[in-house]
């Protein structure tokens, strides 16, 4: 746990069947992930894994769009 950037709350760990993004041009969908939601504002919290994970899906699709 850690504190919320954004104001004085807590930031859990949640774990979700699925979540969504906004990533670039389009959104990636994650399927039972743990993220960080502050207890007070609940903004999200996504760690390096996941952000890396959705820039790579995303290159993927590209590559995928452009064949």
């Amino acid at each position: 746990m850690y504190r919320c950037e954004y104001c004085e709350g807590t930031v859990q760990p949640l774990t979700l069947k699925r979540e969504a993004f906004k990533h670039r041009d389009g959104f990636v969908i994650l399927e039972d992930v743990t993220i960080g939601v502050c207890d007070t504002c609940g903004n999200r919290y996504y760690c390096a894994d996941i952000s890396s994970c959705g820039s790579c899906c995303c290159n993927w699709s590209e590559t995928l769009s452009k064949n």
